[in-house]
């Protein structure tokens, strides 16, 4: 195994680039469904899941726009509450599209999110925040068909603190009537 060793007397120095992370980026990217006008995100990291992200976005009848680190996203003419179960099933953080589409559209299907290597994780803990807030869910051949024609704020007791369950409440919540608390909070960074 490596190691470095670090002899005191000198000054330490040097630049470095710090890189978009992914664990902000693709909440984010979710959340631009909700706007009306172009968004711009600069230093998105070129990884899987953010190429992917993309082609969940342009499904969904968003223009994205990628050059170099910076990306622009227009969602202004959203034509699909559905994601297709190819895209769902690349990528886990696929979930968090459920609750920004539902704020926007009030409706919203997909399946089991996919793309983890420890396999399927629970999604109970969005599901059951959503009802509490005003969705109703009816799951069809492992398809989540969701509706909210009123969504309202509530005080969500999460079972732990999930990051994924977290965001999501957060991104259904911008368009609910009311105010939204959280208990039991993921408290991560990004």
């Amino acid at each position: 195994m490596g190691y470095y060793r670090v002899t005191g007397g000198g000054t330490i120095g040097g630049e470095y680039t710090v890189r978009g992370s992914k664990n902000a980026v693709l909440p984010i990217l979710a959340a631009s469904i909700l706007s009306w006008d172009e968004v711009v995100l600069e230093n998105v990291p070129h990884i899987t899941d953010v190429f992917v992200s993309l082609e969940i976005l342009e499904e969904l009848g968003c223009k994205t726009k990628l050059e170099g680190r910076t990306l622009t996203i227009d969602s202004r003419n959203i034509e699909k509450t559905e994601i297709s179960e190819e895209m769902v099933g690349k990528m886990r953080s696929s979930i968090l599209y459920l609750g920004a589409l539902l704020g926007r559209t009030k409706k919203a299907s997909l399946g089991h999110p996919g793309g983890c290597t420890i396999g399927r994780r629970p999604i109970d803990l969005h599901l059951r925040a959503f009802e509490k807030m005003g969705v109703r869910i009816r799951e069809e051949n492992e398809i989540f068909h969701c509706e909210a024609p009123l969504l309202l704020g509530y005080h969500i007791y999460l079972e732990y603190p999930s990051v994924g369950a977290t965001e999501n409440i957060l991104l259904l919540s911008v368009k609910a009537e009311g105010t939204t608390v959280i208990h039991n909070a993921a408290r991560e960074p990004e």
